[in-house]
């Protein structure tokens, strides 16, 4: 390991220098690397992440989970696979990510390295890790001397961040992408005017991170506190309604319930306008606008989450929800035609359903009511009049008293399923408890007459048995 560190120690390059800012820069850098890869060799590497965890000597390059600046993070990503290190851990941003491969590859192409771990780090409340400092240039008094440049140890803010000559008459502010929340500006600026910006890592970008090929690891930052049910679905927390291929419309049902709790549901039934997105727009208007931009991903974050791995290849394409939602109607509920056929379908299975003589009343009504559902989640439109219709034509005669009751003493315009339901199910209950009581006067007549006989067959046998003695005593003594 000492070798390793002398390497990283001569190797690593002051980060304002960007090596690879140019084509020439990055192969006269590259050509520095080999030099001092070949005059101080590093020790050969070949085993896996896994197996430097089982020894305890798993090293972690930590980029951080803020840090976007592609030059730097692809530099360090070379310099550090050189020195072996097993893990690079790295902002969940696709550019970054990409930098630290390209970063891996180029070492690997000076030594045959094994590759290490690309890590990615996410958070799902406000943490350190996932700050950054911000200001506006424009508010800081000309008689500032700004030490907040001095104490920013990524010299992310001030003219040399950018490349300006000091002199120049520009102000600078942070520079987003360099700036990782040290937090070393927030307490020096002698007017208050550096404020904390938290974010958190976009989920539907996340899930599509995670499934790349060259993403190994995630690192999740939670506050570990109790989360409400809307908060724990948003974040995957709460088990989702999964789509198969047989469950298309009970699924829908949950998930619209689901999106509409996300407050999301508006977004992904119409869809929003990102055309001259911030042309001529209020500052309301485009606050607004990215407030329906993340309910857009978030709601498409949940519908990836919900589809097993065929459903979501049919989706994985989609840039929004109202996209992903349309081609999965499209896809389970099919077109006009095929739609029709469908119902033509359910509505012979429903002409066709009569209660089972087993069948209980309750059972038999969710079994209309399941095949009504399913008519109109199609479009066909059924009154309650015409299932209520339904139920009474197709009852077992066991209900026949109570059937012509109602027709002539209710209107069935009126009547509702529930309503017909609660009169069905009296009558069976009083039906039920009518031959439960039959049922016991039999059996205690039975019992009753059982008895009977038992007492008189006992009674029988005793007096042949007396006699039988009697006799048997008699005939000793006349002996």
């Amino acid at each position: 390991m000492a070798a390793t560190a002398n390497f990283i120690c001569n190797a690593s390059l002051p980060p304002q220098n960007h090596v690879f800012d140019s084509a020439k820069s990055a192969k006269s850098s590259l050509r520095i690397v080999e030099t001092l890869v070949k005059s101080g060799p590093i020790l050969s590497i070949s085993s896996s992440p896994i197996e430097s965890l089982r020894r305890g000597d798993w090293v972690k390059l930590i980029c951080g989970a803020s840090f976007e600046d592609v030059v730097d993070v692809r530099n360090l990503s070379l310099v550090y696979a050189l020195a072996g290190v097993d893990c690079i851990d790295c902002a969940a941003e696709e550019s970054v990510v990409c930098a630290v491969n390209e970063g891996i590859e180029a070492a690997r192409g000076i030594v045959p390295v094994r590759r290490p771990w690309v890590m990615i780090s996410v958070n799902d409340d406000e943490d350190l890790h996932f700050r950054k400092a911000e200001f506006d240039p424009e508010d800081c008094p000309p008689d500032c001397s700004r030490p907040c440049e001095n104490v920013c140890p990524a010299n992310a803010i001030g003219p040399s961040s950018h490349g300006l000559n000091a002199s120049s008459e520009t102000k600078v502010g942070v520079v987003t992408e360099r700036c990782y929340g040290c937090g070393r500006c927030f307490p020096v600026c002698p007017f208050d005017k550096i404020r904390v910006v938290t974010h958190t890592r976009d989920a539907a970008a996340t899930i599509v991170l995670l499934k790349r090929k060259d993403v190994d690891a995630v690192e999740i930052h939670t506050s570990g506190r109790a989360m409400t049910n809307s908060e724990s679905t948003s974040l995957g927390q709460m088990p989702l309604p999964r789509l198969t291929k047989l469950n298309y419309n009970n699924w829908s049902i949950q998930m619209h319930a689901l999106l509409g709790a996300q407050d999301a549901w508006e977004v992904v039934e119409k869809g929003y306008d990102e055309s001259d997105a911030t042309v001529n727009q209020t500052a309301n208007q485009i606050k607004a606008l990215k407030e329906t931009r993340m309910k857009d991903k978030t709601a498409l974050y949940l519908l990836f989450q919900a589809m097993d791995e065929s459903g979501f290849e049919k989706i994985v394409g989609a840039t929004t929800s109202k996209e992903a939602w349309d081609t999965l109607q499209k896809v389970f509920k099919g077109a006009d035609r095929v739609k029709q056929v469908r119902l033509q379908t359910l509505r012979g299975e429903l002409e066709a359903m009569k209660m089972k003589e087993s069948e209980g009343i309750s059972d038999y009504i969710t079994r209309v009511q399941t095949m009504v559902n399913q008519l109109k989640r199609n479009g066909e439109i059924l009154t309650d009049a015409r299932v209520v219709e339904k139920i009474l034509r197709s009852l077992t005669e066991n209900f026949e008293n109570v059937v012509c009751a109602i027709e002539e003493s209710k209107n069935l315009e009126e009547m509702t399923i529930d309503d017909l339901a609660g009169s069905l199910e009296a009558h069976e209950q009083r039906k039920k408890k009518k031959n439960e009581s039959l049922e016991e006067a039999l059996q205690a007549k039975v019992s009753i007459k059982d008895k009977k006989v038992l007492y008189t067959q006992n009674f029988r046998g005793r007096g042949r048995d007396r006699g039988g003695r009697s006799n048997d005593r008699g005939g000793g003594g006349r002996g």
